[in-house]
């Protein structure tokens, strides 16, 4: 049914969760300790948190429990950016040394060494 069905599922699955970590597929190259810091910020109160590599905004993004009923009502294949793009003013960057943030996966030859 899409990424918003199943990123929605995500969230009802962890209902008691105190936030979330949204990380795509295609991006196989972000650090753990990139993972690591998003969720620190998740659990030092921010609402929601993107790493930001040379300043460009990537993934993974980190979501706060505030934003549930947001998250369960995804459908499609939207995802979650309408929700981000709805609150540019809650969103937290994190510098980060990590140019997996931004390089996605999508086709053999964005592999390194194609």
């Amino acid at each position: 049914r899409g990424m918003g069905h199943t990123l929605a599922a995500g969230v009802r699955a962890s209902a008691g969760a105190g936030g979330w970590v949204v990380a795509l597929a295609d991006m196989p190259g972000i650090l753990p300790q990139t993972i690591t810091r998003v969720a620190k910020a998740l659990q030092d109160g921010a609402t929601i948190v993107a790493p930001s590599y040379q300043g460009q905004r990537g993934h993974p993004v980190g979501l706060a429990r505030r934003l549930k009923v947001d998250l369960l009502s995804l459908q499609g294949d939207a995802g979650a950016r309408a929700i981000v793009a709805a609150h540019q003013d809650w969103i937290t960057l994190i510098d980060v040394d990590d140019p997996g943030v931004t390089k996605d996966i999508d086709t053999p030859g964005d592999l390194p060494g194609q």
